[in-house]
């Protein structure tokens, strides 16, 4: 039998320990059957044996943190050492018997790790002081070696970028550590002997490798020229790893390397069939034509069923294969849809019909990654829009298909046929900045310009009746200013447009003539038999708007009676930080009868309309479980229930009765070929930049039957995706086996038992009006002090193995007594624990390098830093830009920025350059530009510093805006835009927008930008309590304030405005 997915060895002595179907297993290195030793509830990882082989410390997510527990090595119960609610990895044994781990606990960055250690015993972990730790050894005289960004390779093959994995050693035991100049991305740093032991590389696959304290005598010892070796650990003899999800053992002193055969009984839990939860996997919904019942794309599988009544009946093969854009032909009796699954992998266009189905004769090489499919609402015509920006078009009935348009700026979508099936509209990009609506004639393949491409136009749609074309535009200029800087936006924009499709047409928005007399209600006009009249020329000029005021809008779609739908869609900061979150949208109903629109439903995510005009299905809840409603497009809200329960009466669809089974290994093949196929697709250059990206899916396929959970697919897709050698190829989410939800509640500070309570040592003193980003203990009404001790929470007594995160579990917000003592006495404190105390670290860590920097310039330098280069790093920029710009000198920090895309608008501000003064006679000089810097700039940076931050870093040098201090940035500018979910609800991004620069071209992606001043925090510095990064910011935006001065005005004398005195007339006067 095919050994399973083995990953993340340690070795003691004789026993082996590792992760396998989610648990943990040890095994004698004399072979045998090995031992299931853990039955957690969490995925479990980085485990590793004491050095005596008495314990076993790992990682555990049992209660969704990564947290530090330790068990017996030959099996028992598990006790949980650490409650840091932060990223926490297990790293090995200190000499003093002490577990060591790593963790971002009590940091401003999610990247930034720090060691700790920690007695078995308990009794609280204790950090070591060494600054950034990803990796910590020690050798047999007290030498270290400190693995900095030692990630995990494989993820990002053959990265040189500033992240590349570097050691520092401390080659004397004095503290005073020095980086080694060694090629290629290193990771797990052992000292055996008298040599540093490491997976590296730098010769283009992961290997073992040594080399001397000092760097020297650089040696490979494995020859592994498919697959990384990855996570290695050793027992000071004797190296185990991970490779080709089996497990190796090296063996210093005869130079031999083996892959162990072990025997490993998996029981291969998570492979079992099992039921679908069909609420938190709808995919696609489309109505049948007469609105009666609902195709329903569910985790890959296509069902159909009647609203409320009838049986559920599943299309196609059962396992094995995703469906997509399942949808009813204008036959009502044919499904087609987009299935993948044959012996090619490739996706193909399948009709299912009541006596069998067939695959259309359509090639994946035209077909591409279908993003959008709309079927005619008569005849058998199918509109397909891929990933390549092509509009096909395929007839079912004959087979034909054929390219009916191609933008060279975006994709084509938001695909709507005329009633009568003879004209498609759909929206296409016709540059970077513009959308414009296209009408494309059937018969013809003729198209015409439906809007002029100056605008952002989307969303069409016919009228049932073929009178109008609807569509959304954002061409309302109607700017708003801003509340905290002078600038002005169009947080708005947007409105319902209607093109009239005949030139003799009259203006629906102008009604016809009618008295008080009760009127019959208007009969929907019949359907034509014939093509809808479209007079084409003039149709742009024909544009009426809807008398609404502008916002925002999201689609909109015709409805019989006289009746358009739209969704109008909430303003909201793209923060979230301010009260006004993104929710979902209002479904309006605007009535050309009555002239005005009305609110028919909330809380709409989205909506469609059936063939018929007059059965809506709504998609609600997606942000809490997804629900799906139906109504009329007549119906008046006012009848409609409050129930909530299924029923014709309510609207609410059953979504139960959808009770589908899941084959997993079925569904993980697929998702894995899926994945390699959005890369083969999406990759941003057509050569995949050299990589034989079939050759990649021949050598990682054969692993995956190998794969016994989730996480193990997981781990697959990321060392299949880091073949690209490329930034941005993510994975993220998916169906792993979940732990109960405790999250921790968090007081940002920091605490140590003293033998009486927990002292506070530090608070995290950010923001004190925002109770978001400050240490709760800081609040006012609590105002904790340093050396004050907590003693007790909620009532429940605290001890040195119970510390007060121990008991604030679930407490997130809720409101918690705590007991202080101290020189104030015993005081009972109400606090409402945070659920995430990274804003309060952020905020402090910010304001006390704004404050070291006032202080150590005399107040004639300013601060800020950018987080990000989203909405926070914005809004940090606008809050500190226009307080510190005045200031003789600025330094602009960006180290662990996570990128974005603001760069440009950041960089533009601080291009700005001081041209002259306003002058008041009560005020001080104001700058013109209002906010401009007035001296130097220096930006500082990191290697943590990514993507738009890396831009930000390259774009500052470009532009000359001043001096780059610091470290070679991240190296990872090929961007990505997350659209694409797996079948699971997982998603993998591809590198699809590659950045080139007028000096180097393609030459930051893999590399960084590297600084003007180079200068790296070292870990004495961490020790020393030093910032040399920013002190070295410092000492160079002086140097620039001395050498080029401040903009500070020289005014010439005021103008004199008195008329002179008047001069005698002359002689000849």
């Amino acid at each position: 039998m095919l050994s399973p997915y083995l990953r993340m060895p340690t070795i003691a002595g004789d026993r082996l320990a590792f992760v396998c179907d989610d648990d943990l297993w040890t095994a004698t290195m004399g072979g045998g059957a090995a031992r299931r030793v853990s039955s957690g509830r969490g995925e479990p990882a980085w485990p590793s044996l004491s050095p005596c082989g008495q314990w076993l410390a790992y990682t555990g997510r049992d209660e969704r943190h990564a947290e530090v527990f330790v068990m017996p090595a030959a099996g028992g119960p598990a006790r949980r050492l650490t409650w840091f609610g932060a990223d926490t990895q297990v790293r090995g044994w200190l000499p003093d018997g002490r577990i060591l781990c790593i963790s971002t606990a009590g940091q401003a960055f999610v990247r930034n790790h720090q060691a700790w250690a920690i007695d078995v015993d308990g009794g609280g972990p204790v950090p070591l002081q060494l600054g950034q730790v990803n990796h910590l050894a020690h050798g047999p005289g007290g030498e270290r070696v400190i693995g900095r960004n030692t990630a995990d390779p494989a993820r990002w093959k053959r990265y040189r970028g500033g992240t590349a994995g570097r050691l520092w050693v401390d080659a004397t035991g004095d503290g005073e550590f020095r980086p080694l100049a060694l090629p290629g991305n290193v990771t797990c740093p052992m000292w055996i002997g008298q040599r540093l032991w490491f997976l590296g590389d730098h010769e283009g696959v992961g290997n073992l490798y040594s080399c001397t304290p000092q760097g020297e005598d650089l040696q490979r010892h494995t020859d592994h020229a498919e697959h990384y070796a990855r996570h290695a650990a050793t027992d000071g003899r004797r190296i185990v790893y991970q490779c080709a999800a089996e497990l190796w053992l090296f063996d210093p002193a005869s130079g031999a390397t083996r892959a162990l055969p072990l025997d490993v009984p998996a029981a291969r839990a998570q492979t079992a069939p099992r039921a679908v939860d069909a609420a938190a996997h709808v995919g696609a919904a489309h109505l049948h034509p007469q609105g009666h019942s609902v195709a329903l794309e569910v985790r890959g599988k296509l069902v159909s069923f009647g609203l409320w009544e009838g049986a559920v009946r599943q299309h196609g093969p059962a396992d094995g294969v995703r469906h997509r854009h399942g949808q009813w032909l204008a036959d009502s009796r044919t499904l087609v849809v987009v299935a993948d699954g044959g012996a090619d992998g490739e996706e193909c266009v399948a009709l299912h019909r009541p006596d069998g189905h067939s695959v259309l004769p359509w090639p994946a090489a035209s077909l591409g990654r279908v993003v959008e499919m709309a079927a005619a609402p008569r005849g058998d015509h199918v509109a397909l829009a891929n990933h390549r920006n092509q509009l096909w078009v395929g007839d079912t009935g004959s087979g034909e298909l054929k390219l009916a348009d191609h933008s060279d700026a975006g994709r084509i979508d938001d695909l709507a046929w005329s009633p009568c099936g003879g004209w498609l509209a759909y929206a296409c990009w016709t540059s970077g900045r513009h959308r414009a609506v296209r009408l494309l004639e059937l018969a013809t393949g003729r198209i015409t310009p439906v809007t002029s491409p100056e605008f952002h136009d989307w969303s069409p749609a016919f009228d049932p009746e073929g009178r109008c074309l609807y569509f959304l535009s954002n061409r309302t200029f109607d700017p708003v200013y801003d509340s905290l800087q002078f600038e002005l936006s169009f947080p708005r924009g947007a409105r319902p447009y209607a093109v009239l499709l005949r030139a003799d047409a009259a203006s629906p928005f102008e009604p016809a003539l009618r008295g008080l007399a009760k009127a019959e209600p208007d009969k929907p006009a019949a359907a034509s038999s014939g093509l809808t009249r479209i007079d084409l020329d003039g149709l742009a000029q024909r544009v009426l708007p809807f008398p609404v005021p502008e916002g925002r809008f999201g689609h909109i779609a015709g409805a019989a009676g006289g009746r358009v739908l739209w969704t109008r869609l909430p303003i909201a900061g793209a923060h979230g930080r301010g009260g006004h979150k993104e929710g979902p949208g209002t479904l309006e109903r605007y009535d050309f009868a009555a002239g005005e629109a009305k609110t028919l439903c909330e809380g709409v995510d989205a909506f469609v309309v059936a063939a018929d005009a007059t059965t809506v299905l709504l998609r609600m809840g997606q942000r809490m479980g997804q629900r799906l409603r139906v109504i009329a497009a007549d119906a008046d809200p006012k009848d409609r229930p409050d129930d909530d329960k299924p029923s014709r009466r309510s609207g609410w669809l059953d979504l139960g009765r959808v009770r589908l089974m899941l084959d997993p290994p079925a569904e993980w093949r697929q998702m894995l070929r899926e994945v390699w196929r959005l890369q083969r697709d999406q990759f941003w250059v057509e050569d995949m930049s050299g990589i034989d990206w079939n050759a990649v899916w021949q050598r990682y396929a054969p692993l995956l039957p190998k794969v016994c959970t989730r996480a193990d697919l997981s781990d697959l897709i990321w060392e299949l995706q880091g073949e690209l050698g490329t930034s941005h190829a993510y994975e993220m989410g998916g169906d792993h086996r979940q732990p109960p939800d405790l999250a921790l509640g968090q007081l940002a500070a920091d605490l140590a038992w003293d033998g009486q309570g927990w002292a506070i040592t530090a608070l995290a003193e950010g923001d004190a009006w925002d109770p978001e980003a400050t240490s709760p203990l800081a609040l006012a009404g609590v105002q904790a002090r340093i050396g004050e001790r907590i003693v007790a929470v909620n009532g429940q007594t605290l001890a040195a193995d119970r510390p007060p995160q121990a008991l604030l579990r679930r407490q997130a917000g809720a409101k918690v007594a705590l007991t202080l003592a101290g020189e104030r006495g015993t005081r009972e404190v109400l606090v409402q624990p945070l659920a995430d105390e990274t804003p309060a670290r952020y905020r402090a860590w910010v304001e006390a390098r704004r404050a070291w920097v006032h202080q150590h310039s005399g107040d004639r330098v300013g601060y800020l830093h950018l987080p990000d280069m989203m909405s926070a790093g914005f809004a940090e920029f606008h809050r500190y830009f226009r307080t510190e710009c005045d200031r003789d000198g600025l330094i602009v920090d960006v180290r662990y920025n996570r990128g974005g895309h603001v760069s440009e608008l950041l960089l533009e501000k601080l291009a700005r350059r001081r041209l002259g003064y306003v002058m008041a006679r009560w005020q001080r000089p104001a700058p013109y530009p209002d906010e401009s810097r007035a001296g130097p700039v220096v930006a500082l940076t990191n290697e943590h510093a990514g993507s738009d931050g890396d831009i930000f870093s390259h774009g500052f040098k470009l532009l000359k805006l001043g001096t780059l201090v610091g470290t070679r940035t991240w190296g990872g500018v090929i961007g990505i835009w997350p659209r694409h979910t797996l079948a699971d609800g997982s998603t993998t991004t591809q590198p699809e927008f590659s950045f080139w620069f007028e000096d180097v071209g393609w030459g930051v992606e893999n590399h960084g930008t590297d600084p003007q001043v180079a200068v790296d925090n070292a870990p004495q510095d961490a020790a020393a309590g030093r910032d040399r990064q920013l002190e070295t910011a410092l000492d160079t935006v002086l140097a620039a304030i001395e050498r080029d001065g401040v903009s500070r005005p020289a005014f010439t004398p005021r103008p004199v405005l008195a008329p002179p005195p008047l001069p005698p007339r002359t002689a000849a006067s």
